[in-house]
């Protein structure tokens, strides 16, 4: 009854809460106040007014949830979009096909107002003026969100009124300077982005494909005789092989021969030795044995260690290698791409034939788990129990101390016999104890012999299924590297015969150029050097296009 007391008192606390008068905030009072005034000059309407100051009083009456939703989820919203035309734009540094004006439009639709589309054009062709440009909008846009987002929620169904300002900056003010300015740069954002971007796409995608679909980034290096992003890996991987073939040779030359690597800790002193020496002939030989196998088991350790670092390394190396050759498929893909687009324009009859983009198998060779062997503990860490054997031997004297204490006190005296026994006893004693102490050593380095021999045994079949999956790949990766080395200079080969054609039929490109297109049977075309220089390019568009055909 208590509780149910208790709960009805809450309830009727909360109802007299949710029924009180609820106060206006200072921005909604200057803001109904403004519009108050509004409608006394004859500004807006009576209609306009009172759905006007009824947003205002909803809204201000919000939770901070209810008032502040929208705004996360915009500028979330923006945020996302900007990174979406960030990674869309990482495609554009190596495409197979020209890039569409519909692809730009796509972006322009959802991001036009911050400048995505611009963005997404330029983004990774150092632009600066365009740098410049789509991050000024795309600061624009959310401060202008973020400091009227007040008079956006109070008057979005009566934007008539985002007209009308008060003279003054104060931040309680919603219809200040802020949305006057505010409203001065959506307006320029709006013609500048949107309608500009509606109008110029077209032209935009154009000029984004004359400098930078038929002119590829790398193509300079290319000319001017540097080394490209692929030549540079290739120096790598070559590196990385042969490295890998001498690692591979001395690990079989160390399995075979029985090599070994000592404990860098042992105790080479004279004393060691005795100790060592000693230690030997009380387990039978058996601790000798256990140091030799321990020093091999961490050799065989080491090579394990190794491989696999291996073959982490190569599985690195056979990722990187295939996102070249897809790089290199899609070089050849736009490449012959362009010769066809060139050629057709100055011959009449050319191949109708399409084209395929070519995709090779991802190589993935069976490897064995990587596999740590070696034991927790060393050689020299199994001794003879001296602490427990001098425990023990103690006891022993004492028991029979007492004892001849006890017989002292009845008897009153003791003979030489009772000594005698005495000492036999306790010698019994002592020799019983070595004996048991010397067998547990024994015990123990037959114990640690046998998981150190387990240890080799994992060690040696995980260097027997290593060496062959490493080799294997190391197979693989030679055939891989010789397609891309030779898709390469192919595509070297190309640049240096279609760049000065492409300068002479396209040029730069100029708004004159995207209305008109490009002039066929122009005299130019009839020269001797230039047709030379034609039938050079289709002799190495043939042989690129049967090297792109070879598959790994």
């Amino acid at each position: 009854m208590k509780n149910m007391y208790l709960l009805g008192v809450l309830l009727l606390l909360l109802c007299s809460c949710s029924s009180a008068d609820k106060v206006l905030s200072e921005k909604a009072e200057k803001t109904i106040s403004m519009l108050e005034n509004l409608q006394k000059e004859n500004r807006i309407s009576d209609v306009t007014f009172q759905e006007a100051r009824e947003n205002v009083i909803q809204y201000d009456y919000k939770s901070f949830f209810g008032k502040y939703w929208f705004g996360a989820v915009f500028i979330a919203y923006v945020i996302i979009t900007l990174v979406a035309t960030n990674v869309e734009s990482e495609e554009n540094l190596d495409r197979a096909k020209p890039l569409s004006k519909w692809k730009v439009y796509l972006v322009w639709l959802y991001s036009g107002l911050w400048g995505g589309h611009i963005f997404f054009l330029w983004n990774k062709h150092n632009n600066t003026l365009a740098s410049v440009w789509k991050w000024f909008s795309f600061i624009m846009v959310l401060l202008v969100f973020i400091f009227n987002y007040t008079a956006i929620m109070y008057f979005y169904d009566t934007p008539s009124l985002f007209s009308f300002y008060m003279p003054t900056w104060s931040w309680s003010m919603p219809n200040s300077y802020f949305l006057n300015y505010s409203f001065e740069i959506a307006r320029y954002l709006f013609f500048m982005n949107v309608l500009g971007g509606l109008i110029f796409i077209p032209y935009w995608t154009y000029v984004y494909n004359a400098r930078y679909f038929r002119q590829h980034h790398e193509n300079d290096k290319i000319l001017s005789g540097k080394s490209v992003q692929a030549d540079r890996f290739y120096h790598r991987l070559s590196a990385h092989i042969k490295s890998l073939s001498q690692e591979l040779e001395d690990i079989n030359k160390y399995v075979k021969e029985d090599y070994i690597i000592e404990d860098p800790d042992k105790d080479r002193s004279l004393w060691g030795g005795v100790k060592r020496f000693f230690k030997s002939i009380a387990t039978l030989g058996n601790s000798s044995k256990l140091e030799k196998e321990m020093d091999r088991l961490r050799l065989l350790g080491s090579c394990c260690d190794d491989l696999g670092r291996d073959i982490s390394e190569t599985e690195m190396y056979n990722d990187e290698l295939y996102d070249y050759l897809q790089k290199s498929r899609v070089a050849a893909y736009r490449n012959l791409y362009l010769s066809k687009e060139l050629i057709g324009i100055i011959k009449t009859k050319i191949s109708s034939e399409q084209q395929k983009l070519l995709v090779d198998e991802f190589k993935l060779i069976e490897v064995p788990d990587n596999m740590t062997a070696g034991v927790d503990f060393r050689a020299s860490d199994i001794q003879f129990n001296g602490d427990n054997f001098l425990s023990s031997v103690g006891m022993d004297m004492d028991s029979t101390l007492q004892n001849l204490g006890n017989r002292l006190e009845k008897e009153g005296n003791l003979s030489k016999g009772d000594f005698i026994a005495a000492g036999v006893e306790a010698g019994l004693s002592i020799a019983i104890n070595g004996i048991a102490n010397i067998i547990d050593l024994y015990s123990q380095t037959k114990e640690a012999r046998r998981e150190v021999q387990q240890q080799i045994n994992e060690a040696l079949e995980y260097i027997k299924k290593a060496i062959p999956a490493i080799q294997n790949y190391q197979a693989a990766l030679l055939r891989q590297s010789e397609v891309l080395v030779a898709l390469t200079q192919c595509n070297k080969a190309f640049v240096c015969a279609y760049e000065p054609l492409r300068k002479q039929i396209f040029g730069e490109p100029t708004f004159w150029k995207y209305l008109t297109g490009i002039k066929k049977n122009q005299e130019l075309f009839k020269t001797t050097d230039f047709r030379k220089d034609l039938q050079h390019l289709i002799l190495v568009s043939s042989e690129y296009n049967k090297v792109n055909q070879s598959k790994v």
